[in-house]
């Protein structure tokens, strides 16, 4: 997925992490591991898929750990969305996502 400023965003499932390549040069590669959520302190686990908001975030799927990640364009995790609410299963082994 690519941001307004030429950024591309890469989920990686097999290592629990998002890859960037800033203004897509490879050579300037980091990657951003994906912690422990703050409600479980599980990991986000297998993420798959990533869309980017008008604000420039990236939203990223967590196919085994049932949640979404939010990515600040800075590449700081700055939010998880539990996959349960009230009890309820309201994300399950999400693949891909959309913003609108």
């Amino acid at each position: 997925m690519s941001d307004r400023k030429g950024n591309i965003w890469l989920a990686n499932c097999g290592n629990d992490s998002v890859t960037v390549f800033p203004a897509g040069d490879p050579n300037r590669a980091f990657n951003i591991a994906l912690g422990p959520t703050p409600e479980s302190g599980k990991p986000q686990m297998k993420p798959f898929g990533a869309t980017i908001d008008l604000d420039g975030n990236v939203w990223i799927g967590n196919n085994r750990s049932h949640t979404m990640s939010v990515i600040s364009p800075q590449g700081v995790l700055i939010d998880t969305l539990p996959g349960t609410f009230n009890g309820k299963t309201v994300i399950s082994h999400p693949l891909g996502n959309a913003t609108d």
